[in-house]
């Protein structure tokens, strides 16, 4: 376990004062690389780039629409302190997205074979 990832961890527990949640910890496990997620009453959207041990990195999505379709793709950053990387200990907060990848094919026949004014690098489709 890297240091920077036991401070995450304790900083998470230190601020919710909620020490007991660390019996739980083994959970971020379960969330899979790839996947959209969203914080229960919250309006931020992810894009799960995997786990370590005991936390989970987090990249910020965003949304856009292309017709009728929605493609969701990683939002562009200036910083790593825009990641999301804390340990994850109660699932019940989390909602999944149900999306797809998609290659860029699919976005130019989506957009009726021409290329899009802002052309996505990763796209997934919900």
């Amino acid at each position: 376990m890297a240091l920077g990832e036991e401070l995450a961890v304790l900083a998470h527990l230190h601020k919710t004062q909620d020490f007991s949640a660390a019996s739980a910890l083994w959970k971020c496990k379960l969330m899979p690389a790839g996947m959209l997620v969203q914080q229960q009453g919250k309006q931020e959207t992810w894009l799960c780039l995997g786990t370590h041990s005991l936390c989970v990195l987090l990249w910020p999505a965003e949304k856009r629409r292309l017709g009728q379709s929605v493609l969701w793709g990683p939002k562009a950053i200036s910083s790593v302190t825009e990641l999301w990387v804390r340990p994850l200990t109660d699932y019940s907060e989390w909602v999944a997205i149900p999306s797809k990848f998609v290659s860029p094919l699919h976005v130019f026949i989506l957009n009726g074979a021409k290329v899009p004014s802002s052309w996505p690098e990763t796209c997934m489709l919900q």
